[in-house]
């Protein structure tokens, strides 16, 4: 089969593809695991709603700690979030291995595939000039290639999203596709309830254009498949009601539910409704390129004035639908907040937005202004592409923050953390712990035994060691690097204040009784981002001070920019029993 013509055909589509899917997965692994996403991949790795929070125990540690037996049920989602998301993360981890790398890949590819169907989208609201044009700026978009570099969930939501408006334009054209929307849209629902905006949007186009879609067979059968695809949640939150009188943790703090031990809503502090109208366009200033915000805020300004004027029409009815969209999601950021993760769910129809003004501009040009504006064109996608490595690739970005680069770095800086997990992953190669810290939780102590089970029967060797970290460490760096060890693989990682206080209340020989060969303690420098502030604490330079003066020597662990990150002792517990 001949493939040319297809491919002079489609050119541009695949060098926009290629261009866009080299800044989602070049180098995916060099940023450190900071940001949320490490609080979905630790708990992907076993499918498993722990994650050592104390502020915000889960519904498996409720059970526990009332005494009662773990239902079925409480496996049908998390806490706080519907499976499918963890889900493809587990998926991709038990394919590729637990690293940071392969709990990206899924959001690397979905935000692929989200350019791709806003190609498609485009082209079946406005034209085909659009559709190249909304790909592009899609590809190249700083917060678009930031959210598909990171294991978030907002890759693969936006991604269902896309498709799910794309199945339902299509639908109105041939109603068959009314399934193929109610599949996508159940699996955005499966994936983040937050799709649950684009109700808004369908449900006015519906009312205003298409009311006979309410005639029509398939159309309600589209709508029994997004049931089926939040029924797992619906399920879920029905029987954690019963049961414990509340929803989980989204819907909770959605209805105003009081529950004593969620007292503590991280990440859900967003202000009054004039902080969350006033953050929207703040964090897209300080998260977003300024180019591309500046065309969004033209594009939305003639966008809307040409709503206005155009005659009734398929193009007036389309346009219309998309700020629907704009507007039904800027609802929810009154509601949920304008956090830069949730801003990049605007960024696809702002993309939308800004290529149909954009087309229609270029159209009204006489052919000699056609070359010059679509030569601006491309000085502007490649300075958005190169924001966008500065931004989120680059180990340092280069110029001014807010001008050269985005803020958003900051979520992914190699400070270190990526060195040291190389470092215990060789350390800790072939062998198995012989030593364990036992947990209060039994299905901690399940998922330990197994571990140690599995590296027998591999071939795996005992390791009588103990692993003592820096309480001063980044709390979620920590989490992916060492805590998903002492979870997963039952080696005994313990912080430096914990380490301290066992040896004053069991004495300083506790550790060599209990057959520890060797101790290593890992100390963070001032060059690595370090935890809260009122998590500071003076134990770990108290605990390496000491070690100074007995003269032992430091392995010392560097970042990517050849900086001293880590200093790691290796303590004969002989030592140890003196400090």
């Amino acid at each position: 089969m001949n493939m040319l013509p297809a491919f002079k055909k489609y050119w541009f589509v695949i060098v926009i593809l290629l261009i866009g899917g080299l800044l989602r997965v070049y180098a995916l692994d060099r940023g450190d695991p900071l940001s949320d996403e490490v609080l979905y991949g630790f708990r992907a790795i076993g499918m498993l709603d722990f994650d050592f929070a104390l502020r915000q125990p889960t519904t498996l540690q409720l059970f526990v700690n009332r005494g009662i037996a773990i239902p079925s049920w409480a496996h049908l989602s998390f806490h706080d979030h519907p499976l499918f998301v963890f889900l493809v993360q587990h998926w991709s981890m038990g394919l590729f291995g637990v690293q940071a790398w392969s709990m990206r890949l899924p959001s690397a590819l979905f935000g692929i595939g989200t350019v791709l169907l806003l190609y498609y989208l485009a082209q079946a609201l406005f034209s085909k000039r659009a559709a190249v044009i909304a790909a592009a700026l899609a590809a190249v978009n700083v917060l678009l290639v930031y959210v598909s570099r990171t294991g978030v969930q907002e890759s693969q939501v936006i991604f269902f999203m896309v498709l799910a408006v794309l199945c339902f334009v299509r639908a109105q054209r041939d109603p068959r596709w009314y399934c193929a929307w109610g599949v996508a849209w159940g699996l955005g629902f499966f994936s983040k309830y937050t799709v649950g905006f684009l109700l808004l949007s369908f449900a006015w186009y519906l009312l205003l254009y298409a009311r006979d879609a309410f005639k029509k067979a398939l159309f309600y059968a589209g709508a029994v498949l997004v049931f089926i695809g939040a029924l797992s949640s619906v399920i879920y939150n029905i029987m954690l009601y019963k049961t414990f009188g509340h929803f989980d943790f989204q819907l909770f703090y959605l209805f105003g539910q009081k529950v004593s031990y969620w007292e503590s809503t991280p990440g859900k502090d967003i202000g009054g409704l004039s902080d969350r109208v006033i953050g929207i366009f703040s964090n897209l200033f300080l998260y977003n390129e300024p180019v591309f915000n500046m065309l969004a805020a033209v594009a939305i300004v003639v966008f809307i004035a040409l709503c206005i004027r155009m005659p009734r029409s398929e193009e007036k009815r389309n346009s219309m639908f998309l700020c629907a969209i704009i507007g039904a999601n800027l609802l929810l950021y009154v509601g949920i907040g304008p956090s830069p993760r949730f801003l990049t769910m605007l960024i696809p129809w702002l993309a939308v937005a800004v290529a149909a003004v954009g087309a229609r501009f270029f159209g009204s040009l006489a052919r000699p202004w056609q070359s010059t504006v679509g030569g601006v064109a491309i000085v502007v996608l490649v300075w958005q592409g190169w924001f966008a490595y500065n931004s989120y690739i680059a180990i340092r970005p280069a110029g001014i923050e807010g001008v050269t680069y985005s803020k958003i770095h900051w979520d992914m800086h190699p400070w270190g953390y990526n060195e040291l997990d190389v470092w215990l992953s060789k350390k800790l190669a072939g062998s198995y712990p012989a030593f364990t810290v036992p947990y209060s939780l039994p299905f901690l102590e399940d998922i330990k035994q197994k571990a140690i089970q599995e590296a027998t029967r591999s071939g795996k060797k005992p390791y009588s060691a103990l692993f003592v970290y820096s309480d001063n460490m980044s709390d979620l760096a920590t989490l992916w690097v060492v805590n998903r060890r002492s979870l997963y693989e039952a080696w005994p990682m313990i912080s430096a204040v914990s380490y301290q206080t066992t040896l004053e209340s069991k004495g300083e020989s506790f550790y060599r009784e209990a057959g520890i060969q060797e101790i290593y303690f890992i100390q963070n420098t001032d060059a690595v981002l370090q935890n809260y502030s009122d998590r500071i604490t003076d134990v770990p330079q108290r605990l390496e001070s000491e070690l100074q003066k007995q003269h032992v020597e430091p392995e010392r662990i560097y970042n990517r920019s050849r900086e001293e990150a880590f200093r790691i002792y290796r303590i004969p517990v002989t030592v140890s029993d003196k400090t």
